[in-house]
């Protein structure tokens, strides 16, 4: 067994010294891509350049309770005719129409 000071100790020194530095280079520069992936991950409604959004409120009166009718009712009142992808409630007072390039968000309270 090497003693203190020895030369096979100051070899492995020379060796570990270096071997740690990088070591917490490469664990100090994941943790910053981790950082700002999730960053980008939590915005990335924000930050898609992928598509365009547009908002548009159109008043479609008073509307039913039931799920099928009022998706009916709105398809029928905005001359849509392409049937849902889905059609689910993403509230007590919201109904979500998705299609393939659009989502109409529907507040049944207010129409």
């Amino acid at each position: 067994m090497a003693q203190k000071g020895t030369p096979l100790t100051k070899r492995i020194r020379r060796y570990l010294r270096p071997l740690h530095r990088d070591f917490g280079y490469l664990i100090v520069g994941l943790t910053f891509v981790y950082a700002i992936s999730g960053l980008a991950v939590n915005h990335i409604d924000d930050w898609n350049a992928n598509y365009k959004t547009y908002e548009r409120t159109h008043q479609l009166g008073p509307l039913p309770r039931a799920e099928k009718e009022v998706s009916r009712r709105v398809l029928e009142k905005l001359n849509i005719n392409t049937p849902p992808i889905d059609v689910f409630r993403t509230d007590t007072d919201e109904l979500e129409l998705t299609f393939k390039n659009r989502t109409l968000i529907v507040t049944l309270s207010s129409g």
